[in-house]
């Protein structure tokens, strides 16, 4: 493994360089400026085939944060989860043993889906934080979901007031896979039995899809999930909902992807839109038109993810609160957006936006 850091204006870069137990060499180039912290994970397989994938993550300032006040009562559930600390390690270890960076795709930041530059991204006009680049988008067809019934009878329905069926199945699916990660390995093994080839996945309907990385990623995961072991579930957040429905409503529309919204808010934008989160906030988007199952299995195999930042988001321990929202969407068909807080107390405005907009 080889190091190198040094100083730029303003900011420090940092560059890691390793070669993994698969073959494939990973450069880890790490820039931080203030409060503001960039990473970029770039592997490549000895076929040649590269992924790369970008995370930018945000220190909320501790002399801005308000005097702690009760969070929102959680709902009843013998389960809990949590967020990220800072967004780089998730100091949980990494449960894979490819050699990959276990640093996830949360955090006071969030999951990413476009080209990243190796340049030092400007700062933005403004208050708001520049934009970071974006992985692939993560994309969930509708074969792909869990082939086991999944019990969500332990949690209460009538307060998740922002959940409807597709948002509930895959509150339930993410804990599940916190908490029972063997249950499932077969479903993950019944897509490795859809490929015609390394690269070619056979569908359900006959659709052939071509993946980024291949059958590898898919056995990963399922390697991972046999030995994962357990993480508390998360709690579901009327409010984190509506700041995913916020992105939903701007970006099914568009056909849109990506974690910056057509007015250019962050996720942590849209999450301060209802109140304030403590600690720090996370986003995971999916696109397709797979059932709420699906999108986080889906989630968990991070096709084309280098660092899989999208399920160490699933699975940080930090991690506590979660809402999502499902929509149409035109390019895929449809979207799943997740966001993610430590904490999060709830304005006055976010009352009455969830009173106006829930479902129950």
């Amino acid at each position: 493994m080889a190091r190198r850091a040094r100083n730029t204006g303003g900011g420090t870069v940092k560059e890691t360089r390793s070669r993994c137990s698969d073959g494939s060499e990973k450069r880890v180039v790490e820039r931080a400026r203030g409060s503001r912290r960039t990473v970029t994970t770039t592997q490549t397989w000895p076929n040649g085939n590269t992924s790369t994938s970008t995370r930018t993550t945000w220190r909320q300032r501790r002399e801005q944060r308000p005097d702690p006040r009760p969070e929102p009562r959680p709902i009843v559930s013998d389960n809990d989860a949590s967020e990220v600390d800072d967004g780089m390690d998730d100091g949980m270890g990494d449960p894979r043993d490819d050699g990959m960076d276990s640093g996830m795709d949360a955090g006071t930041g969030s999951g990413s889906d476009e080209s990243p530059s190796d340049s030092e991204p400007a700062d933005a006009a403004g208050p708001g934080p520049a934009a970071p680049a974006d992985d692939p988008p993560v994309v969930a067809e509708a074969g792909v979901h869990p082939q086991h019934p999944v019990d969500g009878s332990q949690y209460d329905r009538s307060r998740m007031r922002m959940a409807g069926q597709v948002e509930y199945d895959a509150f339930v699916t993410q804990n599940e896979i916190r908490g029972n990660p063997t249950s499932f390995v077969d479903d993950v093994e019944a897509e490795i039995a859809k490929f015609r080839n390394s690269r070619q996945l056979v569908q359900d309907n006959g659709v052939i899809l071509n993946t980024n990385e291949g059958i590898g990623a898919w056995r990963e995961a399922a390697r991972v999930l046999a030995g994962q072991g357990s993480f508390a579930p998360l709690e579901w957040n009327d409010y984190l909902a509506l700041a995913a429905e916020d992105h939903c409503d701007d970006q099914g529309p568009r056909g849109a992807t990506g974690h910056y919204g057509s007015d250019r808010s962050s996720p942590f934008d849209r999450i301060s839109r209802y109140g304030t989160w403590g600690g720090s906030a996370a986003e995971n988007l999916a696109y397709g038109g797979s059932d709420g199952g699906g999108f986080m299995l889906q989630l968990y195999i991070d096709d084309g993810v280098a660092d899989r930042g999208h399920r160490h988001a699933m699975l940080n321990p930090a991690l506590k609160l979660v809402g999502m929202h499902h929509c149409q969407h035109r390019g895929y068909g449809g979207m799943l957006a997740v966001a993610y807080a430590v904490s999060f107390t709830p304005s006055a405005h976010g009352e009455r936006q969830l009173d106006a907009r829930a479902l129950n």
